[in-house]
């Protein structure tokens, strides 16, 4: 093998051209969710003064996932291709919180 070769497959048109719209599908989105943020900080900025009341908010969250791709384990090379229903039928539990406490300008996080 000499220099810039690779044992990588060839990828083909309509491969170069699925990644290439992923790639743009991901870039909006950042940017659409970052003009969602630019947009919602001058709102919570011009909110009530701070309250200086205890104040609680816990909110639950989901973490979707899948896996694909090669896995290497003391030298041994797996193929690993999960899907999120295979991933969830394995699961035995999963809970995961956010609790939030603030009085006045002290606040408290707590991620379980």
């Amino acid at each position: 093998m000499t220099w810039g070769e690779t044992n990588e497959p060839e990828i083909d048109g309509a491969d170069r051209m699925r990644e290439r719209s992923i790639g743009k599908i991901t870039r909006l989105l950042a940017c659409l969710f970052c003009l969602i943020g630019l947009v919602a900080s001058p709102q919570a900025v011009a909110e009530d003064p701070v309250s200086e009341d205890w104040q609680f908010q816990i909110t639950p969250y989901v973490w979707a996932l899948a896996a694909e791709g090669d896995a290497t384990v003391k030298g041994r090379t797996f193929d690993v291709d999960l899907s999120f229903k295979d991933i969830v039928e394995e699961l035995n539990y999963g809970v995961m919180l956010q609790g939030e406490a603030r009085k006045g300008r002290v606040g408290a996080i707590v991620h379980v």
